[in-house]
């Protein structure tokens, strides 16, 4: 039976052989590695930081000043989780309030006891193209901010227990959406190559999880993951599917920004969405804390320059 599914896959071609070519994997994943993959209904590790809650964050806000701007580093998230995670990574964090894009979480990152990167931090409505959604965030917190690059970080899923495991952190070196696929800017693809350099996963027992981090991989952008699964079978290059990034995408093109989508596994696309919380605050943490580690050292940002054009606000 199974030479017999090979030689149907040899006589096929463009679109139909990658589709089955993925059946065919996932086939040979669910019967030969189920007993090494980590379920999502079990609970992940257990941090060495203590997670955030939405009642720990400042109910007082700073005037707006533009000794506020420009910033260097702009992070975009959609979720709560995903806020909250990044927020973690936040020193002398404060918050302030502009009508445009609403409030933002000013803050530092870098290593302490040197120069520090000013950073901002946004949260955008579900939605790529929806009124308030992250195209409309990004565009509009672009061009206030002024940043040299903006980050979409959060949790996203994975195609398969082979391609990449519930935890693990994906960073994107080109973003696929339905209708374009786009590597990441010069400037970033220099800097994914060394970003898990020196990092290490914030787990309470580090023997707990080996979590990876894919530097350069083919993240999938879709509107939701009920397509998402055929997706992956077209592009079967793609480690990973999220769903805010073709918004960032089209802010970024439209801009001319530096951006990077930092992803952390939370589930599989064949799960439906059903990950449990838990993977999902883990999986956030995980990307969150790749993206502090990249942003380290402030002397690798020194030379690029601040967006300077100009958007009229959606």
């Amino acid at each position: 039976m199974q030479k017999r599914v090979y030689e149907m896959i040899d006589q096929m071609h463009g679109e139909t052989l990658c589709i089955l070519a993925y059946s065919v994997t996932m086939a040979g994943l669910k019967n030969d590695n189920s007993s090494s993959v980590v379920d999502c209904s079990e609970d992940p590790p257990s941090f060495s930081i203590a997670p955030l809650k939405l009642s720990d964050l400042p109910k007082k806000r700073k005037p707006w000043s533009a000794d506020h701007l420009p910033v260097d580093i702009l992070l975009l998230t959609v979720e709560d989780c995903e806020f909250l995670a990044c927020y973690c990574y936040l020193r002398d964090s404060f918050k302030s309030y502009e009508k445009s894009i609403g409030d933002v979480y000013f803050g530092k990152m870098g290593e302490e006891g040197y120069e520090s990167l000013k950073v901002a931090l946004v949260r955008c409505l579900k939605g790529s193209s929806d009124p308030g959604g992250s195209q409309t965030s990004a565009k509009n917190a672009i061009t206030l901010l002024r940043p040299k690059a903006t980050f979409l970080v959060g949790f996203c899923y994975s195609p398969s227990p082979e391609k990449a495991q519930l935890g693990d952190v994906v960073i994107s070196s080109k973003l696929t959406t339905d209708c374009h696929q786009t590597p990441v800017g010069r400037y970033v693809g220099n800097l994914v190559r060394s970003a898990a350099d020196g990092w290490e996963a914030p787990l309470e027992n580090p023997e707990a999880g080996d979590v990876k981090v894919h530097c350069g991989g083919e993240i999938l952008s879709c509107s939701d993951l009920t397509g998402a699964e055929q997706q992956c079978q077209l592009h079967p290059g793609a480690i990973a599917v999220e769903l805010a990034g073709k918004g960032l995408f089209a802010a970024a093109h439209d801009t001319k920004m530096e951006w990077l989508v930092i992803k952390g596994v939370c589930d599989f696309v064949h799960g439906s969405g059903s990950s449990n919380k838990s993977w999902k605050t883990f999986a956030c943490v995980m990307a969150a804390s790749v993206a502090s580690n990249m942003l380290s050292d402030s002397c690798v940002f020194e030379d690029w320059p601040h967006y300077s054009g100009m958007w009229t606000f959606t």
